[in-house]
């Protein structure tokens, strides 16, 4: 029981947890603006691969 409790208190006691969560919100900004840079130019690279393969397929 003893080292139970031991273990409980040196778990609270550690910075790692607000560490490991800074990197999460980070990750998530980071994957967010991927993601919304990938919607807003979505149709555009879609548009130039369509050119580029009608260009290939003419050859």
């Amino acid at each position: 029981m003893e080292k139970l409790i031991r273990q409980i208190r040196r778990f609270y006691s550690e910075d790692d947890g607000p560490t490991t969560t800074e990197y999460a919100v980070l990750l998530a900004v980071v994957l967010f603006g991927v993601i919304s840079t990938m919607g807003a130019f979505g149709s555009s690279v879609q548009g130039l691969y369509d050119a580029i393969m009608a260009e290939v397929n003419a050859v």
